[in-house]
């Protein structure tokens, strides 16, 4: 016999004075035998004790039922509600259960956020409180730990059905997803709502920009008086096409100079010249020298947007001068991850170092290494609300600073990392080029590229034996100089890290000392720092010699515009002259006069006289001499 559970049509006219049609037939709860039926009296709903399917309970007065969780296999014979509104199941064979959670808990449904903009919105959803007072909040934030809480309206909330609730939310940023939910309270226990999203859009695009900021330069009596180190590189947000020398007073070269950088090889610094290359269109920049500060206080045009929402700066080949489109400060690392480019930008103060930051009205250098026709800067990326990250994908590194005199250099790193090799590769970047000569260290490196040779960094594989890195330090002559070796720690510990100055014939063992101090005779002076087991070591360090004799080297580059070098050998210390002459004879620049220690040295002449004159395209002679009698001759070509 089957004790399905009927609520039957009755045809009972004469019956008690129920009508006709008095029962209906529910559907449910699934055609299986009900022993126990318990109804809640706080929210109304039925509860039905089955054979072998558990507990069953309809919401809607038995137009359909759902499984509470109770095991499919129990036989409930009993159900009861008590007043805190928890049920109690008597089953066949399986004893009583409670329920964990109250029936008089109120239900909380989260629903769609309504009137979104760029920093606001309203959140609404829906509470039954279950006939208990209820509060109802929202918590909200950009990850599903939410971290803001806000009071719904209305709270407290009380009754038996639904009640509509919601709440507006400001100072929100644009351009972001949003996390948020309803949690509901009341004496039963506290119901949270599903997880909802809603994301910001971008803000209206400002067709100008207001431009406030001061660039600091020194004020000096003399145009002679400023230094290499006295320039800025500039830029202006927007795209004002205004001319550069607006924001100057004064006269060109005696109260400022302006350069741009063409991007070439050689003969890349330009003047300004009045010509519409040397105005502030959007991110370009220029080097500006000014005899006391700059102040910069306007009304300009917007940076126009692309149909992607991106501001669009040409880009030449080679190096590039660019600065921030926009007033906010901009990640470099944004930029990469959105352009797909792993090249860095470098930043001028007074030295290169390498920015982790675009920032308004700054200028930087960046290498176009890959010949593009455009660098795109989304403007979605000023309210990006995602982590900048830039992990150093080396294994390990070690960063090699310069200080000579009031200068220093910082930009310059070796190391090794994974997918790299000893020729050009995804980490070796370009040394950007100062717009005068001041103290550098760089690698030298034309077989990676003729053109573009200085790099700021050398990245190797991982090698078994040994591994030596060669590098240039370029300084003024006779200056007490320092090279400083950080992080030599993260070298395993099973290499010695040695650095040899190749012309003093020096070595110097940086574990125990990672600071190295020398006076240079010329203006170039020629390191390596070598990295392996103790055996391939003593063979690197044995060959470090002092020369035998004295020699003067070929200069390179031959035929050169503008700069060459001059190496030559001294083999105990002597006095020497080495002097360039005209095929006539005539004497056109003393390049060293004086005493100077054993080793090997590299002389650079930029292709003037004595008294700073240019000279012309033509063949010169160079020759060594020394006190003991030794006189050397060489030949070179200056092509202007």
């Amino acid at each position: 016999m089957i004790f399905s559970l009927f609520i039957l049509l009755w045809l009972a006219a004469n019956t008690d004075g129920l009508a006709q049609n008095f029962w209906q037939q529910t559907n449910g709860p699934y055609g299986g035998i009900v022993y126990s039926l318990a109804i809640d009296s706080s929210s109304g709903h039925i509860f039905a004790g089955t054979e072998g399917a558990g507990v069953f309970r309809s919401t809607n007065n038995g137009d359909s039922w759902a499984p509470t969780g109770l095991p499919s296999n129990m036989i409930v014979r009993s159900l009861a509600i008590n007043s805190s509104g928890y049920i109690f199941v008597g089953t066949t064979g399986g004893g009583v259960f409670r329920s964990v959670q109250s029936t008089l808990l109120p239900v909380a449904t989260t629903e769609a956020a309504t009137n979104v903009s760029a920093t606001s919105a309203t959140l609404n959803g829906t509470v039954n409180p279950n006939n208990l007072s209820t509060t109802v909040k929202f918590q909200y934030g950009t990850t599903t730990s939410y971290g803001n809480e806000v009071a719904a309206t209305p709270s407290p909330v009380i009754g038996t059905s639904s009640v509509s609730v919601s709440t507006a939310i400001t100072g929100l940023s644009p351009n972001s997803m949003y996390h948020y939910r309803l949690v509901a309270t009341n004496s039963a226990g506290a119901t949270n709502g599903l997880d909802q999203t809603f994301t910001t859009p971008l803000p209206a695009y400002p067709s100008t920009l207001s431009l406030n900021t001061t660039v600091s330069f020194p004020s000096l009596p003399n145009a002679s008086d400023y230094k290499a180190t006295d320039h800025r590189i500039v830029g202006l947000p927007g795209k004002s096409d205004l001319p550069v020398n607006q924001f100057l007073s004064g006269t060109q070269n005696k109260d400022w100079q302006v350069y741009w950088d063409n991007g070439a090889a050689n003969n890349f610094f330009v003047a300004f010249d009045g010509s519409s290359t040397f105005q502030f269109s959007a991110g370009h920049a220029f080097w500006i020298i000014n005899k006391g500060p700059v102040n910069i206080n306007t009304t300009v045009p917007s940076a126009p947007l692309n149909a992607a929402q991106e501001v669009v700066i040409p880009l030449q080949s080679g190096w590039n001068l660019i600065t921030n489109p926009f007033t906010s400060v901009i990640a470099w690392s944004k930029i990469q991850a959105a352009e797909t480019l792993s090249e860095p930008i470098y930043s001028f103060n007074g030295s290169f170092s390498e920015s982790p930051t675009l920032e308004p009205y700054v200028g930087y250098y960046f290498f176009n290494a890959t010949n593009r026709f455009s660098l795109k800067i989304p403007y979605s990326l000023l309210f990006s609300t995602v982590a900048a990250t830039k992990d150093d994908p080396a294994i390990w590194r070690v960063n090699i600073s310069l200080s000579s005199g009031e200068f220093s250099d910082k930009s310059t790193s070796f190391g090794i990392a994974p997918a790299t090799s000893r020729d050009l590769d995804r980490l070796d970047f370009r040394k950007p080029r100062t717009i005068a000569a001041t103290p550098t260290v760089s690698f030298i490196r034309p077989n990676w590229d003729a053109n573009y040779s200085t790099f700021a960094t050398d990245i190797r594989p991982e090698f078994e034996d040994s591994e030596s890195w060669e590098f240039d330090v370029r300084t003024t002559q006779r200056e007490a100089s320092q090279l400083a070796f950080s992080s030599i720690n993260k070298i395993p510990s099973q290499f010695e890290v040695y650095l040899i100055d190749e012309g003093r014939a020096r070595t110097v063992d940086l574990r125990e000392d990672s600071l190295y101090h020398f006076t240079p005779a010329a203006e170039l002076s020629k390191f390596s720092v070598a990295v392996g087991k103790k055996e391939a070591m003593q063979e690197k360090l044995s060959s470090v010699a002092l020369p035998k004799a004295f020699a003067l080297g070929p200069n390179y580059p031959n035929p050169f515009n503008p700069t060459t070098t001059i190496p030559i050998a001294v083999p105990v210390i002597s006095e020497i002259k080495l002097k360039i002459y005209n095929l006539l004879g005539a004497e056109v620049k003393t390049i060293y006069d004086g005493i100077i220690e054993a080793g090997q040295y590299w002389f650079n002449w930029d292709g003037r006289t004595d008294t700073g004159n240019s000279i012309a395209t033509g063949v010169y002679l160079y020759r060594l001499s020394t006190s003991t009698g030794v006189t050397l001759l060489g030949k070179m070509i200056l092509i202007r």
